[in-house]
């Protein structure tokens, strides 16, 4: 009996030495760790927008982090497409309150999602991202206020955390 115990002991010491070993080494380096921690990284760089927008921007602490997910892209995920299948269009459509006739509208996903039907690299729709930020910005304060629209920075971000989420990467 006491023999088997051991065997057992050894075999879960084994086990648990090859799962820190994967949890460690392997798992930081697969595609779906990466595209998690850059959903992390536009998340909190978005959120970061929407918490001091009123107060105003801290652009050297922004310049930081945008630097930072641009090294995190173009060393980790640059040949990474963000390609929206027909599956994801019509949910998205569905989602965006689109009557039936609609959802398989590439146009009105275009119109809603503000990124190309056919996909964008990850990096350019980052740096689409950006800019779209800075004429945001540009435009909030000015007095009088000058056309701005907010949607037109936040859509692009909640089509992203759709995306990964449809395709099994969160949330």
């Amino acid at each position: 009996m006491w023999e088997w115990l051991r065997n057992l002991a050894v075999i879960l010491a084994v086990n648990g030495g090859l799962c820190a070993l994967y949890d460690r080494f392997i798992k930081p380096h697969t595609c779906k760790a990466k595209l998690l921690k850059i959903k992390a990284m536009i998340n909190d760089w978005f959120d970061y927008i929407d918490r001091n927008l009123e107060k105003g921007v801290d652009f050297a602490e922004l310049n930081n982090r945008e630097n930072k997910i641009c090294e995190f892209i173009k060393s980790n995920l640059n040949e990474y497409w963000i390609r929206p299948s027909s599956k994801i269009i019509k949910k998205w459509n569905r989602k965006m309150g689109l009557t039936k006739e609609f959802w398989n509208s590439h146009e009105m996903f275009k119109l809603y999602a503000r990124i190309p039907a056919n996909g964008i690299p990850l990096d350019v729709f980052f740096d689409l991202l950006v800019g779209t930020f800075l004429r945001f910005n540009n435009n909030y304060h000015k007095d009088p206020p000058g056309e701005y629209n907010y949607a037109d920075l936040e859509m692009p971000v909640k089509f992203f955390r759709f995306y990964m989420r449809e395709k099994g990467y969160g949330e």
